[in-house]
């Protein structure tokens, strides 16, 4: 699993243990390398779902646009 997939499973759980509160939450995930396609086709699923009001907009430093076999 990518970084920056690691990071969001954490804030998800984070959130439904209600330790943090992501409803008026956006965050810039900072890893080191540019997101792969399927990372950044899931962020932006997870930014366009808007449940009950809560606002997940989670950016990152972009895609490099390139997939991985496998």
């Amino acid at each position: 699993m990518h970084a920056e997939m690691k990071i969001l499973t954490m804030l998800d759980a984070l959130d439904k243990s209600q330790e943090i509160n992501l409803k008026q939450e956006q965050g810039y995930i900072g890893i080191s390398k540019l997101c792969c396609v399927p990372c950044q086709l899931m962020l932006d699923v997870i930014n366009e779902k808007n449940p009950a009001g809560r606002k997940k907009r989670f950016t990152t430093y972009g895609t490099h646009g390139g997939t991985y076999p496998g």
